[in-house]
């Protein structure tokens, strides 16, 4: 089964609808939103020399602010002063790096989210990532689980779902069915072949002293038997256990 949109995977494996050709935002405006909203908290109520900046976030629709309307703010409480401006971003713990994806300067919304956010892209079969460790992979699954109910429940035909999986960190680029994505997160168990050979030479060994020990016993009962008066070797008689006949009866009978 072919996966017909585009979706964000948060760290946790939440999915966000990301498709901008159908729903209202893309991958690089739901980045862009969330920073800008982020940057607009974080500003609220910090003076300048013409007063403080308003909480925009307050007055925000749906979590996303009015971004033309928090700059001008910004500039009227500062006066203009664009250093001033930066360095009160910075006084209030926002990176050069965020002020750039909010302002879509210099930083790709998209590629922010996947090495910052730990977040996955999904694009069709694509899924974009920025690093693919143990912990990524069982995001990956988890989103792509996710995206498949909801595009139509989940069925069998879902575990080939085949899906290419782009590594931004290394560059790294391979494909492989969402089955073969869940068998890398519980992995058969495997056996060295030093280890195999060694644990097949200890069974053969086990057996041989087993089958050499039977041997030796019924060698030496056969040796004791040999040197036992006749009277034990009569019929009904264990000659290693308790008679099942009487000595006076085996007499009798041999007397007769």
């Amino acid at each position: 089964m072919d996966i017909r949109g585009e979706y964000w995977i948060h760290e946790d494996g939440w999915v966000d609808f990301a498709d901008g050709d159908v729903g209202d935002y893309n991958h690089e405006a739901i980045v862009v939103n969330l920073v800008q909203h982020k940057i607009a908290d974080a500003m609220a109520g910090v003076e300048g020399p013409n007063g403080e900046i308003k909480n925009h976030t307050e007055t925000s629709y749906d979590g996303n602010i009015e971004w033309d309307e928090f700059t001008q703010d910004l500039e009227e409480v500062f006066d203009g002063d664009e250093d001033a401006q930066l360095d009160a971003i910075k006084q209030a713990g926002i990176t050069d790096e965020e002020w750039a994806c909010a302002t879509t300067y210099g930083v790709d919304p998209r590629e922010f989210a996947l090495k910052n956010w730990g977040w996955k892209s999904v694009r069709g079969n694509n899924v974009d990532t920025w690093n693919y460790t143990r912990d990524d992979l069982d995001t990956i699954v988890s989103g792509l689980d996710e995206i498949l109910e909801q595009e139509g429940g989940w069925d069998a035909e879902d575990a080939e779902t085949e899906v290419s999986i782009v590594v931004f960190s290394t560059g790294q680029h391979f494909t492989a069915t969402l089955d073969e994505l869940k068998n890398q997160l519980n992995p058969q168990p495997t056996k060295h072949p030093a280890q195999e050979y060694l644990q097949q030479k200890s069974r053969e060994r086990d057996q041989y002293y087993g089958w050499m020990t039977n041997i030796a016993k019924q060698q030496n009962a056969d040796q004791d038997l040999e040197k036992m008066h006749p009277a034990y070797k009569r019929k009904g008689v264990n000659p290693f256990g308790d008679s099942v006949m009487g000595f006076k009866t085996w007499l009798n009978e041999h007397l007769a």
